[in-house]
């Protein structure tokens, strides 16, 4: 459904299985990027000019895309609204922050951070705050809740 020489990867679904989200090199450096699910209309959504960027996910209302991109020499998670392209930044530290998922609700943005060289834990934001996963609650679908001590 894509086609020529750019890179197009990480496919994501909309919740209402209307478009995909995807990461593209095909206008200069990596970006975000929307399309139809035919293939047609395809749309960059933000505007990096040369960071890699990847890991889309969908909010559950198709508002907004989370991804993770490197800026200044590290992974941060940030989020692109659709309609007016406003990158948003949600983390900003010192360590790897990749693999974001939207809560089922929307109020909050899970994803790992590597803590020193050797540990990857998971994270939520919640109302600007960052709290440490301290356990997982799945479903048989999706990762439904998190519980911490």
């Amino acid at each position: 459904i894509s086609s020529g020489v750019a890179w197009d990867m990480q496919p994501r679904f909309s919740p209402d299985g209307q478009w995909i989200a995807f990461t593209s090199d095909r206008a200069g450096g990596d970006n975000i990027w929307i399309m139809k699910r035919d293939g047609t209309e395809p749309k960059q959504v933000s505007k990096e000019s040369f960071r890699l960027v990847n890991s889309p996910a969908w909010s559950p209302d198709g508002r907004t895309v989370a991804f993770s991109a490197n800026r200044a020499g590290r992974f941060d998670i940030y989020t692109v609204d659709i309609e007016t392209r406003e990158v948003k930044n949600v983390t900003d530290d010192e360590t790897y922050d990749g693999s974001p998922v939207y809560s089922p609700d929307g109020a909050s943005i899970i994803f790992s951070s590597v803590v020193g060289e050797k540990y990857s834990q998971l994270f939520r934001v919640d109302r600007a705050e960052l709290r440490e996963c301290t356990e997982l609650v799945t479903d048989r679908k999706e990762l439904a809740a998190i519980r911490r001590k």
